[in-house]
């Protein structure tokens, strides 16, 4: 997708110095932020989020940054304080999913799941970036096991919830894709489009509250602790009647 560049002018500014111009992140610039992150147990005196928006930095003062340089983090070194802080707060309220839109993707996720379709489009005009429409399928468990066998502990880049969604994407804007399994698949979507995705695949397809409430109220059925006469109890030990109800 083609870049998109937000300028944040110096009137904006609470010290009104400083004015910045910042590229919209893709889940690439994530990863790629991400791996650079040292971790706070280092102690690298700034957070994953700061680096993140360093990252993403394309001018300041109207002068062009140099790319690729070898401490993205040293690029907020003249900002005044509260002047990065009130930049980053724009950059992440701008393309992080808040909690209204991460229950928008859990609501979408309940809906979507009532077709019981082999494969599941989420239309572009659902993504809260407006990028490429995609369509998935329902994980299996050995995916999701082959997802966590596939990140190394070390990595800090991507989550294997991440993978197992990208190993799902089975078509995007309409076109069936070769999906070889890897991460890369999501590298050019919005950053906050993947969040959302992530939100409405994992709601689709993962036990939510009231799921695992009916599993204990069936657990407790099976044990023969419900008053419903419908269910029988576990038979005893040796005894050949498997079902969990009568006939």
């Amino acid at each position: 997708m083609p870049m998109q560049i937000i300028h944040l002018p110096k009137e904006a500014m609470p010290t009104g110095l400083v004015s910045c111009d910042f590229r919209r992140p893709t889940f690439r610039d994530r990863r790629e932020a991400s791996a650079k992150y040292p971790g706070q147990a280092a102690n690298p005196g700034y957070t994953l989020e700061q680096l993140f928006f360093a990252y993403c930095l394309e001018k300041i003062n109207d002068n062009p940054l140099p790319p690729n340089p070898n401490d993205y983090i040293s690029r907020l070194e003249g900002f005044p304080l509260e002047d990065a802080q009130f930049a980053i707060e724009v950059f992440l309220e701008m393309f992080t999913l808040n909690q209204e839109m991460a229950s928008a993707a859990k609501d979408y996720g309940l809906e979507l799941k009532k077709q019981l379709a082999s494969s599941y489009l989420i239309p572009s005009h659902k993504l809260p970036g407006g990028g490429p429409s995609v369509a998935f399928r329902a994980p299996l468990l050995q995916d999701s096991i082959s997802a966590n066998r596939a990140v190394p502990r070390e990595e800090t880049s991507y989550t294997a919830e991440e993978l197992l969604l990208a190993r799902c994407i089975e078509e995007i804007d309409g076109k069936m894709i070769d999906n070889k399994g890897g991460i890369e698949i999501l590298d050019n979507f919005w950053h906050e489009d993947v969040q959302f995705l992530l939100g409405v695949f994992y709601s689709m397809f993962t036990l939510d509250r009231p799921k695992r409430e009916t599993a204990r109220s069936w657990a407790k059925r099976l044990r023969g602790e419900s008053s419903d006469s419908t269910f029988a109890k576990i038979p005893p030990a040796g005894s050949t009647k498997t079902s969990a109800t009568s006939k």
